[in-house]
């Protein structure tokens, strides 16, 4: 009888181990105390994110915390963005980190997130919320350095048109408030700008006053796209291309050529620091409240041999 049991429980522990080790190997990487942060970006799949999210994924490393990017489409709205941030906090998150479209946006989601570590990507100026962005309407002003530098601060007679991609977003907004402040007195004139518009109206646009346009801005990726196949088929005739752009494809069309400056977010960077500074957050206590600035790069064609954009370039290129 002793024999049949010392079996039976040699048996039993036998399955025991088993057990436990298919279960290590089947979940032994997840850590189930690991804090989950929700990510919330306008058209989540863009292109235009992917340094972003290649700076949260290395900051989410350090920070022991898990992401969990939330599929959207374009917001026109506040409403928009956060009936998404309603969605993801009913279904349950530890955490949210989100670009906010706009002003409006910001405070309907530090309401609607009153119990949740919040903290804001890009835009941001509600208190209590920690927010790592640019400062857009500097970026603004530093674009229009550039293009003072190439005409000798003497705009005069020189006709401008600008192009929008979502005329409710706040960065978009300060971007271009942020150029004409700096264009202000150099005898430049706005001629036309366009934003929220399909390809068509862009191309259309662009075509009807090609003519009447010797500089043309671009203040997105999906902008800067467009007007630079433009111009490498010839419908620019003499206008010069300049764009504020997030993604590689605006590095390649200045490696191109195809512009004559970009300034480029440092975008992995700010999410790497907005990622890492999650460590150590409770489930119900909030962020303290804190502004970190991220720099932009002010490229030219030229500075894309100089090693420390080479190393960006690097280090974004590997992480994506």
């Amino acid at each position: 009888m002793k024999g049949k049991k010392g079996f039976l429980i040699s048996e039993l522990i036998l399955v025991g181990l088993t057990v436990f080790f298919l279960a290590k190997l089947l979940w032994g990487n997840s850590d189930p105390k690991m804090k989950e942060v929700a990510v919330i970006l306008e058209d989540s799949e863009n292109e235009k994110w992917t340094a972003l999210k290649g700076g949260l994924k290395a900051g989410a490393s350090e920070a022991g915390i898990r992401l969990n990017f939330i599929s959207t489409g374009s917001f026109e709205s506040a409403e928009d963005e956060t009936s998404i941030v309603k969605e993801t906090l009913a279904e349950g998150t530890n955490g949210l980190l989100v670009w906010p479209l706009n002003g409006k946006a910001e405070k309907e989601i530090r309401t609607l997130a009153r119990r949740t570590p919040l903290a804001f990507l890009g835009n941001g100026h509600t208190k209590k919320v920690r927010t790592t962005q640019n400062d857009s309407r500097e970026n603004g002003k530093q674009l229009a350095g550039m293009i003072l530098t190439d005409y000798s601060s003497n705009l005069s007679e020189k006709h401008l048109g600008v192009l929008w991609s979502n005329p409710a977003d706040q960065s978009e907004k300060e971007l271009f408030l942020g150029l004409k402040e700096g264009l202000k007195g150099s005898g430049v004139t706005f001629s036309w700008e366009l934003g929220s518009a399909s390809d068509e109206e862009v191309t259309s646009k662009i075509s009807e006053f090609r003519n009447r346009t010797e500089i043309i801005v671009a203040l997105d990726d999906r902008q800067i796209e467009l007007s630079t196949q433009m111009k490498k088929n010839g419908d620019l005739n003499r206008a010069v291309l300049y764009g504020f752009g997030r993604g590689m494809n605006a590095v390649y069309q200045l490696d191109e050529g195809n512009l004559q400056g970009l300034v480029f977010p440092n975008d992995f960077d700010m999410g790497y620091e907005a990622a890492r500074r999650f460590t150590g957050f409770s489930k119900v206590s909030l962020l303290e409240e804190s502004n970190h600035k991220i720099p932009v790069r002010l490229l030219r064609m030229r500075d894309l041999m100089k090693k420390e954009n080479q190393d960006m370039l690097y280090i974004i290129s590997h992480n994506l």
